[in-house]
């Protein structure tokens, strides 16, 4: 599942919550970086991203660039050389068969995102933006390792061939994984979706997995040392309130009261374990048919932590509006 895109834009590190911009081709509604800005905030309702369609993760979206197709493919042939790429998959990724094609899916991702189809089948390469990076940014090592790592386990996740961290072959380092077919979500109000038990089992997927994956011995599938597991809640107010006080362009009082009063009401810490740190209905691949989910994607804020911060951010979605929970 992974629609081809041969839109490019601008990516954004991976500090913040890791939003990946989609769409479907020609819908002018699709988001851009432009939307995420506090005076839009202000102006009224984002427009939201399509709705959950049969087909790919990272759907395919022209819409998202202004360069014709065919100069949009010229890019994605300079920034992906295909003709080192290609020797390296042969050599790494069992069963592979050239040639081998690639498009770049459309959207913000903060790791480009391409779709590569050969002769053996199509794969989905993952990699890290080309140039300078700050050194904890664009981690496609740990978003590999863990899907790795959850290979054998309930949770679902596209199946990793390869990981590749030789700056020679195409520039940054990168991973190969699984193409998968599904459907994704972007309103997760579902509207799309008539009957009211097929909703409610959806969500019974959805809580089914984030309740596996916090039930995972994570030190006994390779992942002792992912995170720091101790005072979780604390270091995350602390990161998000420098993150806010580095980015405000204005006073806020409540804002000012919030950051003070929250390192003094922290919750009781709980057992850690492994958390997504992005769990939400679009970052999901559901069956082509039943309201099962059979792919968690974009790990790359995942970390070792505390369970409970995972599950309220997941069930944010029933008090924030789409709008405002994707933005």
């Amino acid at each position: 599942m992974y629609t081809a895109a041969h839109s490019l834009s601008a990516p954004h590190e991976s500090e913040g919550r890791g939003g990946e911009g989609r769409g479907e081709v020609g819908d002018s509604r699709a988001p851009t970086e432009a939307h995420l800005t506090l005076p839009a905030l202000r102006a009224g309702p984002l427009p939201l991203p399509p709705r959950g369609r049969r087909g790919n993760y990272y759907v395919a979206a022209h819409a998202f660039s202004a360069a014709p197709v065919a100069d949009a493919m010229n890019t994605v042939a300079q920034e992906l050389p295909i003709e080192r790429l290609e020797p390296w998959l042969g050599s790494h990724v069992a069963g592979f068969r050239g040639p081998v094609s690639a498009e770049r899916f459309a959207g913000g991702q903060s790791n480009p995102t391409y779709r590569l189809s050969a002769a053996s089948g199509q794969y989905v390469l993952r990699r890290k933006p080309p140039g300078p990076l700050l050194p904890s940014a664009h981690a496609v090592e740990r978003e590999f390792r863990v899907m790795r790592a959850l290979a054998e386990t309930a949770v679902p996740v596209p199946r990793v061939y390869a990981l590749c961290e030789d700056d020679a072959v195409i520039g940054s380092a990168f991973y190969v994984m699984e193409h998968l077919d599904g459907r994704i979500f972007w309103d997760q109000r579902l509207p799309e979706i008539a009957s009211a038990a097929e909703r409610a089992a959806m969500f019974d997927s959805m809580n089914r997995v984030i309740a596996d994956l916090h039930k995972i011995d994570y030190a006994a599938v390779g992942l002792g040392d992912f995170g720091r597991p101790g005072n979780y809640m604390g270091r995350q107010i602390a990161r998000w309130s420098r993150q806010y006080r580095a980015s405000e362009t204005e006073s806020i009082a409540a804002m000012d009261n919030l950051i003070e009063w929250l390192p003094q009401h922290l919750p009781p810490e709980r057992p850690p374990a492994i958390v997504h740190g992005d769990y939400r209905m679009d970052n999901l691949i559901f069956h082509k048919t039943a309201p099962r989910v059979i792919g968690v994607l974009d790990w790359e804020l995942s970390t070792i932590g505390d369970p409970l911060a995972d599950f309220a951010y997941h069930v944010l979605t029933w008090r924030v509006t789409p709008e405002l929970f994707r933005g």
